[in-house]
Order: C-alpha cells, then structure tokens, then sequence
C-alpha cells in the first residue's frame, strides 16, 4: 500500500524481458533523456528553492535518467519524468509534458477539505456514476495512494495530467460511514491526427478554445440583495478591467463577500493553452523552433490592483525575493473606485499565490474577516517555460518554475503553510451531495444579511 511517499523507487517496478528494443522505442528514450535534461537545466537555472527541495536533484536526475534507458514503453518514460519533477515535493514547480492525441476525462472533480478528498462534482452519463459514486463521497484511496492534504496534489497531478489512466480504482466512503471499492472507466478520445500542427485544418480542430477559458476566469457578480455584492474570482489571471468593474460594483454597497475559493493563479487548462499557443505560433514562424519561451504568469497585476482599490495606492503589500535580489512589492495607484466597506473573503484548499497573499493581508491589516479552509501555501512568483523544438522532441512540452518568494510587511511567510482562515468552515459530505454553501451562509451573516441556502447554492459553482 501506497501512503504518501511518490518516490520514483516506489512508484516503477520494472520488468525486462531481455529482447533488444526497436529503433523507436531507443529514439524514444533518447528524446526522453534530452527532454529530462531541458527540465533540469531549467530547474537549477530558474528555480527558487525556498527549502531543501533540490538538495538530492542529482542523484534524482541520474536515477531518471537510468530509468528512461531502460523502460520497455514510452508511457514509462512518461512517467519516470512527471515523478522526477514530483519529487522535488514542491506543489508549486509544475510540469506539463508533451501532448499526445488521447485525451483522459474521469468526469468527476474532486475536492480538497480538511485532510480529506471528495467528490466534489460528477458527471450523471460517466461509468463513475453508473458504479455508484455520487457527488459528496469521500475519495479514501485512488490508485492505492491513501489522499492526505500532503499528497493529494502528487496524486491529481499525476493521473490528470502527467499520466492519466484509462480507469481508476478508488476505495470510497459514503456518508454513511460505509467503504467501497470502485473500479471505473475513464472517458478516453482519441483524435485521427497525432498533433500534427503543420497543416491548418488540424490546428484548428485540435486547438482548445482560449475564450472558453477566459470566460471561466471573469469574475462573476451577484447583487440581487441591496447593500450586499458578491463576487467569484474564479482566477487572477484577469484584465485589470475585471478589477476596476468591481469596485465599481463594490463603490455602491456597503458589504462586500470576495470569493477566492478555487483561485490558483493559473489552471491546468491555461498552461495546456498556453503550450498548445506556442505550438502554433511555431507552425506559422518555423525560425522559431528550438527557441525557449519565458512567460510570466501575471497575477500580481491583480493583487496589486485589489489591495489599491481596498486599502489604498500605493500600499505597501511587500518584497518579492529572488535569485538576482529583493524588491518591493507595492499596490498600483491607477484605480477609479475605492471600496471602504466591510469585507469577507472565502478561501479553500487551492487559493493560492497572490490570491492567498490578498487574503493573508486582509487579515494581518484587520481590514476584514477570512472565511473556508487552510489555503495551499504556494505564495510565489512564478515563469511559465515552454520548450517548441519540433525537431528535437516530436512535441512541445513545459514547466512552472517558481522563480520568487512573495514575503509580506515586517517577513511574514505563508509558503508551505497557507493561510489559516479566521474561520474555518468546511462543507459536510451532506453540504456537497446537496450542494449546500455554509461558507458563503456564514459570510453574508457575519455582514448582516440574510442568504438562504437555496440562494447559496444557485449563486457559483466553486472550482468552475
């Protein structure tokens, strides 16, 4: 049994049956080995150890790259690679490996609380639903991993992203108390085209839509009880426009609940995006093949905006500290409209970076009251590196590197621990089988208004 521990020595029982590989499965190890490389060179180039985490980072590399030698198949080598990132044991450096034309959709989302993971969201036509798990149940074990607090991002990581499985077998606790043992299917597609960007009516067949994710990343309002706004920040990878509309909105209430339950900075969805975006861009311009992309995530813009519009400009936030020094951190001062009422912020287990470094200063300046679950403790700076070389790798590929630490005034420190909310009001198993919001319940009380649960439910869908 599987616990905690995602070490490559734990995870790859390798079997060898003597017979000399093919010349594709050897060119495949070698674009491997040279993509481990690339991943390498980048995590000692840019990355910002704020812990040990890179202290064994040779003998990992050797052990990887010994490991892809030997493999007898290409998901292997895959997956050797995702767990040399993994074990680096830092939920913030994230690796988005080469995209292949099978796509993997468990049609479920599961959802940290506590030291717990359930079943957050599922859909009613999946083999998941047809096996009996339903929407609230506890997630006890996945792939024989026991999900903790710890290591529930390794394990959704792995099987979302890095090495999804064509089904997955789950132990699962109903709120009766009852266990099961689940096996189900995944949703698996298959596209007629290997990724073949170089012809134009693939491209835009296989391309996903930015617009769709730049939807689900506006904040979505409701104002439908008189004093009271509420607002979902679903990301902050928002226009400053997004910002200026609510405190607009903000201006003419006397209460505000800002939701940040879910806002990470930046999905898994906008770095396959941003990969695939690359990928094009290579299609069009093929002088750029080979060339390394540096992107930075941009969701300070965000928080330095909030903290102006709800303190005000020029707010000192606090420093940002890397690898070429230390600078500070300051709100910016081009923002219309100020709020000055009371204030609630709702945060869970995936708030993180300059959304949980928001909550965390609302909290140290007393300017309101933080309300849901510990944050995940990833308040950090970050690059998006994106790596085209067709030639080389067959498939674009990139990683997350966190490249700074973001302190607040007088070095408080929130990496590794999160922020532990003023109040902390978890959803029951009952509360997400019926959908029920006592987070956002308890918000609108605390501010002096009335939100029944029917209204509660109706308003977002957090995590969406």
């Amino acid at each position: 049994m599987r616990k905690d521990s995602l070490c490559l020595a734990l995870l790859l029982v390798m079997f060898f049956n003597g017979i000399a590989p093919s010349q594709d499965l050897k060119t495949e190890r070698g674009i491997n080995q040279a993509l481990l490389k690339v991943l390498k060179s980048d995590i000692e180039d840019k990355y910002f150890d704020t812990g040990s985490h890179t202290s064994m980072l040779d003998s990992r590399f050797k052990e990887a790259y010994d490991l892809i030698g030997r493999s007898s198949s290409t998901n292997e080598m895959a997956r050797i690679t995702a767990l040399f990132v993994i074990a680096l044991n830092d939920p913030r450096i994230f690796f988005l490996p080469r995209n292949t034309n099978v796509q993997v959709n468990y049609q479920w989302s599961l959802e940290l609380i506590g030291d717990s993971a359930y079943v957050a969201d599922l859909d009613a036509k999946s083999d998941a639903y047809a096996k009996g798990i339903r929407r609230g149940d506890r997630i006890y074990m996945l792939e024989g991993y026991i999900l903790s607090r710890e290591n529930f991002w390794k394990v959704k990581t792995l099987l979302e992203i890095q090495s999804p499985q064509d089904s997955l077998d789950a132990i699962v606790v109903k709120p009766n108390g009852r266990k099961y043992e689940i096996k189900f299917n995944a949703k698996v597609a298959v596209s007629n085209v290997l990724e073949d960007f170089t012809l134009t009516q693939n491209r835009n067949r296989l391309l996903p839509d930015e617009t769709d994710y730049e939807e689900k990343a506006k904040p979505k309002f409701y104002d439908q009880i008189p004093g009271l706004l509420i607002c979902r920040f679903g990301s902050f990878l928002v226009e400053p426009i997004s910002v200026e509309k609510l405190l607009d909105k903000a201006h003419n209430n006397e209460a505000l609940i800002l939701d940040l339950r879910g806002a990470g900075g930046i999905s898994a969805k906008a770095w396959e995006l941003r990969i695939r975006l690359d990928r094009e861009t290579v299609a069009y311009f093929p002088e750029e093949w080979g060339q390394n992309i540096d992107q930075d995530d941009g969701d300070l813009n965000t928080l330095q905006f909030l903290v102006s519009g709800i303190f005000h400009p020029r707010q000192s936030i606090g420093e940002i500290r890397g690898k070429k020094g230390t600078e500070k951190l300051m709100a910016k001062a081009a923002i219309n409209s100020q709020f000055s009422g009371k204030l609630v912020v709702l945060v869970d287990s995936e708030t993180a970076g300059a959304a949980e470094i928001f909550a965390r200063f609302v909290q140290l300046e007393k300017r309101g009251t933080i309300i849901g679950d510990v944050t995940s403790g990833r308040s950090v700076k970050t690059k998006f590196l994106s790596h085209s070389s067709w030639e080389t790798f067959g498939s674009p590929f990139g990683m997350q590197v966190p490249v700074a630490e973001i302190t607040l005034n007088g070095g408080d420190r929130i990496n590794e621990k999160g922020v532990i909310p003023d109040q902390l009001i978890l959803p029951t198993q009952s509360d997400l089988a019926m959908q029920k919001d006592s987070a956002m319940e308890r918000a609108a009380e605390l501010l002096g208004f009335k939100l029944s649960p029917g209204e509660a439910r109706k308003l977002f869908v957090v995590g969406k």
